[in-house]
């Protein structure tokens, strides 16, 4: 009779410890993601953009690259600018699994002055990523400031569009190197409309003074007067600093 009272008992601990066992793997199965979940996942490669220095009354704009990594359509709900002073592009059609798509953030710097920071919120299905912030800084000058190492002239070029013919007003542009250090240059990004140019130096001597001409592209489109245009350089001394030159067409 022992014996069996023993086996009883010994019966319901291994039960009990299987219950637990069971019971601990339903949960765990339950409470970790499967690998084989389906669902759409947003990535910006690129999130933030600086201007660099850049003239006050005047407009630039960049692309964003939205990523669909996931492995289901991807839906951009809704893009909200950084204020008044910033538009923006849509994405119309949800991106399947694999395609981007570009956000044009334009950003006109009106009056401001001095360090500038606008972000644009985009909303998408993402479960696990459902805002993505896309940030854009600049720092404003005003007629009678200047950037550092570099002086470039003018700060805006004047373009114009006449009889559906793009004319260069301003098809210079002079980089005086102000700081006492040696300077390199580097050309970041020009308008598709004009050749990159030939002329560009490397370096800058103390004090020294280059013309950059600007080149049209005659295999280029006519562009509109709505399209945003503008040259980037960065140049490196001590540090490395950004001049933006926007394009006004008239």
């Amino acid at each position: 009779m022992t014996g069996y009272i023993l086996y009883q008992s010994i019966a319901k601990r291994q039960a009990h410890l299987l219950f637990v066992v069971l019971l601990f793997a339903l949960f765990s199965a339950s409470s970790s993601p499967t690998q084989n979940t389906v669902a759409p996942h947003a990535k910006v490669k690129n999130p933030l953009w600086d201007f660099g220095y850049l003239p006050q009354k005047s407009a630039v704009s960049v692309d964003f690259y939205i990523y669909n990594i996931g492995s289901a359509p991807l839906t951009v709900r809704k893009i909200e600018s950084g204020c008044s002073c910033t538009s923006i592009s849509r994405i119309e059609h949800p991106l399947q699994p694999g395609d981007s798509a570009a956000i044009t953030v334009t950003f006109k710097s009106g009056r401001y002055r001095g360090m500038v920071k606008k972000t644009t919120k985009v909303y998408t299905d993402d479960p696990d990523n459902e805002v993505l912030e896309l940030i854009i800084t600049a720092y404003i000058l005003k007629r009678d400031e200047e950037s550092k190492y570099i002086r470039v002239i003018p700060p805006i070029l004047n373009w114009k569009l006449e009889n559906d013919r793009l004319i260069l007003q301003d098809s210079t542009l002079d980089i005086l190197n102000i700081s006492p250090d040696t300077v390199s240059v580097n050309l970041l990004s020009w308008p598709g409309n004009i050749l990159p140019p030939e002329e560009l130096p490397s370096r800058l001597a103390p004090h020294e003074k280059r013309e950059l001409k600007l080149r049209l592209d005659s295999k280029s489109a006519v562009p509109s007067k709505d399209e945003i245009f503008w040259i980037a350089l960065s140049f490196a001394a001590e540090d490395t600093i950004k001049i933006s030159v926007p394009v006004k067409l008239k």
